[in-house]
């Protein structure tokens, strides 16, 4: 077969499995694996999810990994740039919908004065 040929009917195939891409979103119920050493050489040690709270214990030289506490008092490492200084939008929604819900009574009050 051609180059062009191939080149052609790789096109093809290419453009059909676009036409049937679906946009998706990645929950956040995802694991972060965390390391026993800073540095992907150490092995696996423990996971957290995704917008869990922990306590930051310190930094590697390079800032690339840093220590952290777990809730359960173990720690272990983690890519530094996998933290945030933010809660995640899981932990503040029940606020956020309070919140709300208050201004949405506010509202409705207002609008009957």
């Amino acid at each position: 077969m051609k180059k062009q040929n191939i080149i052609t009917l790789l096109s093809l195939i290419a453009m059909t499995f676009c036409a049937n891409a679906v946009d998706k979103y990645v929950t956040e119920n995802v694991d972060i694996y965390l390391r026993r050493g800073p540095g992907t050489q150490y092995a696996y040690s423990n996971t957290v999810k995704v917008g869990q709270r922990v306590t930051e214990l310190g930094k590697s030289t390079d800032g690339k990994f840093t220590r952290i506490q777990l809730p359960n008092g173990n720690s272990a490492w983690i890519e530094s740039n996998k933290l945030k200084d933010q809660p995640s939008f899981k932990e503040l929604m029940p606020s956020l919908e309070a919140q709300l819900a208050e201004y949405k009574d506010k509202v409705d009050n207002a609008e009957k004065n």
